[in-house]
């Protein structure tokens, strides 16, 4: 409950922030776009059946550039799972070191996974004695800040939206991740 309020929160707030910096600018101008009437154009006409062979390609582009992401972040979850010791986790992301949240946040990044599929990477973390605060702070980050997501988020938003929106939210995740680690 706890982890939902605060994406929530951090989502609403990020936004807002964004929004203050003026970021609505930097998105890709198809979306500008989209709410102007300018009259149907050729693919409005095309029924869903007949969109069919064009959405099987762009899925079938999108699952490519993902899978090797998603195969990574697979790898390496088991290899922290299997070969990281115990004293890693006590000497550099423990609760003392105050570097150890933005650590998190940045060695997540790489990662591809998705909301269920961290709760066991979560969990060997904790019971490897990282810190809840510092655990969360990954997890927020490997759900939020990967690099496939990055990619998704090329077609809609430009590069200089992408780098404010993931600065933003990182920011956000490692302040969270401190209050929980005070909290917690």
């Amino acid at each position: 409950m706890v982890y939902v309020l605060s994406g929530i929160a951090l989502g609403v707030l990020g936004g807002i922030i964004l929004e203050k910096l003026g970021m609505e600018h930097y998105i890709a101008e198809w979306l500008k776009n989209l709410g102007k009437p300018a009259g149907e154009t050729h693919s409005a006409k095309k029924s869903f059946r007949e969109r069919i062979p064009l959405i099987h390609a762009d899925v079938s582009q999108t699952i490519k550039k993902l899978a090797p992401y998603v195969f990574i972040g697979i790898a390496v979850g088991a290899l922290v799972h299997g070969y990281v010791p115990e004293s890693f986790f006590e000497k550099y992301i423990s609760k003392t070191n105050p570097l150890a949240v933005p650590l998190a946040v940045v060695l997540s990044i790489p990662l591809y996974i998705d909301a269920v599929g961290i709760l066991p990477v979560l969990d060997s973390l904790v019971g490897k004695g990282v810190p809840l605060g510092t655990a969360m702070a990954f997890m927020m980050g490997s759900i939020g800040l990967s690099l496939p997501e990055a990619m998704l988020l090329k077609k809609v938003m430009q590069k200089r939206l992408i780098i404010a929106f993931f600065a933003t939210i990182a920011t956000g995740m490692i302040l969270s991740g401190w209050l929980f680690n005070l909290l917690f």
